[in-house]
């Protein structure tokens, strides 16, 4: 039940674009009782599946602002 769920709400999460362990983690341990550290992995695991999908079909759409993404990556390097 825990890992359904864990699914529907980073399917949702991948599409409105919310961080994935904003809303999944307190989610799953609020409302499931599953441990803190399985929500974590349950919410990274399935958003990154999620995001592995959508990723590439943004790219093919030209949904994607290159320049405004190579400035994060540089900003992001030094962290």
């Amino acid at each position: 039940m825990a890992y359904l769920f864990g699914f529907l709400i980073a399917t949702f999460i991948a599409l409105t674009g919310v961080g994935a362990g904003t809303i999944t983690v307190p989610v799953l341990v609020l409302f499931l009782g599953v441990p803190a550290s399985e929500a974590v992995g349950i919410g990274l695991m399935f958003s990154s599946v999620v995001k592995l999908i959508l990723v590439p079909a943004q790219i093919v759409r030209g949904n994607v602002a290159w320049k405004t993404l190579g400035f994060m990556l540089l900003g992001g390097a030094p962290g």
